[in-house]
């Protein structure tokens, strides 16, 4: 295109000359000179461009035609200007279709980007359309998890987890067992060091060593059972931890700070059959700890509105106690017992 344009200007420049000349040849204030080699440049020009083949023929037409020996000079140098202005005309026919080319061509870009602005602007639709369904989507998901957290009481039992794990309770409770153990074999020890030193004799040494054994399995065991859920029958199935039992250590520090202690909790927690045990076997811990032959032992009496469930008590909390009845726990019931 750049090409094009310089040479218009140069058809321009060519026509201005050579109007200059014809003027002057017509007056005739210069007879004889005929601007030939104007016209030839033109002609090479011309036959340089492409899509002017009717140009190119009218040209060729009047080079033929000035070398004809009959033609006037007149005739000559007006065919001359003829071609010129075909020339002019061409030229400025030529720019009207670059100009119109060049708008087509902007209109079809144009069109190439409306048609590509439409399709980012389906494509945006779709997105937002699909940002709408996921959005919904996860509405509907927040709402399942929801009431299926309310339907399994995730969030209660959630809290209840949060409040066990920062209730240290349990673990007091532990310690407690634990100290409950160290003193039986603290005790145990005790007595088989005065044994010794009494002399006695071997059977009674093995009598001792074989009673005192069983007793300290014994009381492990209870421990064990009092932590981890007492088991139901022979099987190794257990029953759940007594709530009461995560009470046990706060039980202690009241009965060490106080001659009365009053217990309120919900029926089958085990006031009555897990309370006189920890009274029993903790009474070390808020009573002094005396020689053998001055240690103060405690007697627990639990009292029951009905007959079968004094003796139900009484059979519980022996067989828990891993002994039979009328031994370490036995019942009264009127002047029978």
């Amino acid at each position: 295109r750049k090409d094009a344009h310089g040479r218009n200007a140069m058809f321009w420049r060519l026509y201005e000359s050579y109007e200059k000349f014809a003027k002057e040849f017509l007056r005739g204030e210069l007879v004889g000179a005929i601007p030939i080699s104007i016209f030839m440049k033109g002609k090479a020009i011309v036959d340089s461009c492409e899509g002017l083949p009717s140009l190119k023929e009218e040209f060729e037409h009047l080079a033929m035609r000035a070398s004809d020996k009959e033609k006037s000079d007149v005739d000559v140098m007006m065919g001359y200007k003829s071609g010129i202005d075909s020339a002019q005309l061409a030229c400025s026919k030529h720019n009207i279709a670059t100009v119109i080319g060049r708008i087509c061509e902007g209109e079809n870009k144009q069109g190439k980007l409306r048609e590509e602005l439409s399709e980012l602007n389906k494509e945006e639709n779709d997105l937002e359309s699909q940002c709408l369904e996921k959005g919904m989507e996860i509405e509907d998901l927040n709402r399942n998890i929801t009431a299926s957290r309310e339907q399994l009481g995730c969030i209660s039992r959630i809290e209840v987890l949060e409040r066990e794990w920062q209730d240290s309770s349990y673990e007091d409770s532990l310690h407690c067992g634990i100290e409950h153990i160290k003193h039986v074999l603290q005790s145990t020890k005790q007595e088989w060091n005065a044994i010794i030193i009494s002399s006695k004799g071997k059977n009674e040494l093995d009598l001792f060593l074989r009673t005192k054994n069983e007793w300290c399995l014994q009381v492990c065991k209870l421990e064990e059972n009092r932590a981890l859920g007492f088991p139901i029958g022979t099987g190794s199935v257990r029953h759940g931890r007594m709530p009461v039992y995560d009470k046990r250590a706060e039980l202690q520090k009241a009965l060490k700070g106080s001659d009365v202690v009053i217990v309120t909790a919900g029926t089958g927690c085990g006031k009555s059959t897990q309370l006189p045990q920890y009274i029993a076997d903790d009474f070390y811990a808020h009573t002094s700890i005396l020689p053998n032959d001055q240690r103060h032992f405690v007697r627990i009496c639990c009292t029951q509105p009905r007959r079968l469930a004094a003796q139900g008590v009484a059979k519980r909390v022996a067989d828990e106690y891993l002994t039979s009845l009328g031994k370490l726990v036995g019942f009264r019931v009127g002047k029978r017992g």
